[in-house]
């Protein structure tokens, strides 16, 4: 049975609140200034932190049971270097995906994701202190936000499967236009031309522009146009995940924990 408690609606708008703010600045801001992946600095500083406490209190926990802490080697291997490069890997490869999304996603699509991150966070609660009365810290943790992704990710995929396969804006433009066609609209649909990012955006908005033409071309062959539309949709998982570990920070860190690492 699902329980809100304040704590948790507290903590799931701030965590939605640092998420819309980092990405609708981003978004807003790439259209007129160099300076817009400023904006996603907090948001990537707040995921790297996480997923580093995240993996470092999961290492300890088994690195405990199988080494002696008065061993010679218990201090080579407490499990920093690989949590950090397990931080690192996963920070530099979600926020520019999510980043792009964002710079395309319209705002009606944008504010239902959030709402989805919104209560993604509050199951995560849920599941969190169910779990924590069967298991020991930092697993009961783990879990939660493995399963609350699983199931926040799920709700994002079918939402976002259907918009990309019903309601996409942008159907009726590619149904008038061949394959060329389609990359000139991915390539008019760059922000900010002039940019020095824009070089960095051809290929995403380019591909993502075919994705759509062949969307629309393939639409009564229904089961190969399904495909190419669940592709965009699994940006889903990647959503619920960053929204749960957003929302396990503000919940759970201080920084007193983290100057006594």
């Amino acid at each position: 049975m699902i329980k809100i408690t304040f704590i948790s609606v507290k903590s799931s708008l701030l965590s939605m609140l640092v998420m819309t703010l980092s990405l609708a600045t981003w978004s807003l801001a790439i259209d007129i200034t160099d300076l817009a992946p400023i904006f996603l600095i907090p948001l990537g500083v707040i995921l790297y932190l996480s997923v580093y406490r995240l993996q470092l209190d999961t290492w300890k926990a088994h690195y405990e049971l199988i080494v002696k802490k008065n061993s010679m080697i218990y201090n080579l291997l407490n499990g920093k270097v690989r949590a950090h490069l397990s931080a690192l890997v996963f920070t530099l490869a979600s926020i520019p995906v999510v980043a792009w999304f964002f710079v395309t996603a319209p705002l009606p699509l944008f504010a239902l994701l959030c709402a989805i991150v919104a209560a993604t966070c509050v199951l995560f609660f849920n599941i969190r202190k169910n779990l924590q009365e069967h298991f020991n810290e930092p697993f009961a943790t783990k879990y939660a936000v493995h399963f609350a992704t699983i199931i926040g990710a799920a709700v994002s995929f079918l939402i976002l499967w259907w918009y990309a396969w019903a309601i996409d804006l942008h159907s009726a433009e590619y149904q008038a236009v061949d394959l060329f066609g389609a990359v000139e609209l991915g390539m008019s649909n760059i922000p900010n031309p002039n940019s020095i990012f824009a070089p960095l955006f051809t290929i995403p908005f380019v591909l993502e522009a075919l994705k759509l033409w062949s969307v629309v071309q393939l639409q009564p062959y229904l089961n190969l146009a399904l495909v190419l539309s669940l592709e965009a949709a699994l940006i889903g998982f990647l959503i619920a995940r960053l929204g749960v570990i957003v929302t396990y920070f503000v919940n759970q860190i201080s920084w007193d924990d983290w100057n006594n690492e």
